[in-house]
């Protein structure tokens, strides 16, 4: 919620995606309601599949009451759809995913994307910051390992 705010707040148009519905977000509940108050927008119920250049393809998704009764998110296949954007943030899960890369997925070494000395990954233009290059870690960590990157992001833009 911060890197959306934080972003909506330096001009950018701002959408979060999220596979399940507000009570299933596992963001702070307050700080999604004051990122909706400043003008975050949300899209409930879809998640990325794949990018295609400047284009997400997202997949829409619903509940479904399994048979013991509890509630699953599943995907609804037929449903994709691209949504153009400038700028990416990608905050999924807590094991490493890179179908969303498609046929480009960065390397991986013992289970972790790698990364050179200023966290950009196998992929040009593409960095990693906080778990996905430490593993669970503090926040101190984490904020740590993000100026890395940004510094890495800058240096790669020439800025």
């Amino acid at each position: 919620m911060d890197a959306s705010r934080t972003a909506l707040r330096k001009g950018h148009d701002v959408t979060v995606y999220y596979r399940k519905t507000f009570e299933n977000m596992p963001a702070n509940s307050l700080e999604v309601d004051e990122a909706r108050e400043e003008g975050v927008k949300f899209c409930l119920f879809e998640v990325p599949v794949a990018i295609e250049g400047h284009e997400a393809v997202m997949r829409k998704c619903e509940n479904v009451v399994r048979p013991d009764g509890r509630i699953s998110t599943k995907m609804i296949e037929g449903s994709d759809h691209k949504v153009p954007f400038d700028n990416m943030l990608v905050a999924i899960s807590a094991s490493i995913d890179t179908t969303i890369f498609g046929q480009a997925a960065p390397e991986i070494k013992g289970g972790r994307i790698t990364a050179d000395e200023r966290q950009q990954t196998s992929l040009p233009g593409v960095f990693i910051a906080g778990d996905l290059i430490l593993g669970p870690a503090t926040v101190v960590e984490a904020v740590a390992s993000a100026k890395t990157a940004v510094a890495g992001i800058m240096e790669y833009l020439g800025i």
